[in-house]
């Protein structure tokens, strides 16, 4: 027996460990932009594979998101997000969903469109300032326990502070109508 078979045996090992946990993660879908993006702190350019908990961070172009085939979200200019197969959370800038089924969540409020065909846009104004206006339709916004706090109808918009002490969750919420 060779003096490197146990070396090449363990490397077979961990070969194999690390090739089933790749098959293991299956794509969840796909992101595009015209110019680059950061996928997991990497530069990529045009397109990528989305999986299970990557973070998009966006540059000076918009990206578009497709999860799942009938999911399909927009993220603006300079937005950071972690995408999931059923949720966006959103960390930084704009984000749009277009699709029922699959929410928003930002400063712990959940957005979803509230019909087919209902675009739900959301931005995070500030560290606990959500503005989610309802664009074509209505958008439901909740809180963490998923408690309903505003349906919005198309064309309506509103600001929510969420509050949160050891005793209490409350949110501050502004209308504004256009």
């Amino acid at each position: 027996m060779s003096k490197f078979a146990p070396g090449v045996s363990l490397g077979l090992v961990l070969l194999c460990a690390l090739t089933a946990s790749f098959a293991a993660s299956r794509a969840i879908g796909l992101v595009v932009a015209n110019g680059s993006f950061q996928l997991d702190h990497s530069r990529v350019w045009e397109s990528a594979t989305l999986f299970d908990g990557n973070v998009i961070e966006t540059n000076i172009s918009s990206s578009q998101l497709q999860i799942n085939k009938d999911v399909n979200l927009r993220l603006a200019a300079e937005t950071r997000a972690r995408v999931y197969a059923s949720r966006l959370v959103l960390e930084k800038g704009i984000g749009q969903l277009e699709s029922t089924n699959y929410r928003i969540e930002a400063a712990s409020l959940q957005v979803e469109a509230d019909q087919p065909g209902a675009t739900a846009r959301v931005q995070l104004a500030g560290p606990m300032r959500v503005v989610v206006a309802a664009r074509d339709g209505r958008v439901r916004v909740s809180n963490a326990d998923g408690v309903l706090i505003a349906r919005l109808d198309s064309g309506r918009e509103m600001t929510f502070e969420p509050q949160e002490d050891d005793s209490v969750v409350a949110t501050k919420v502004r209308a504004f109508w256009r």
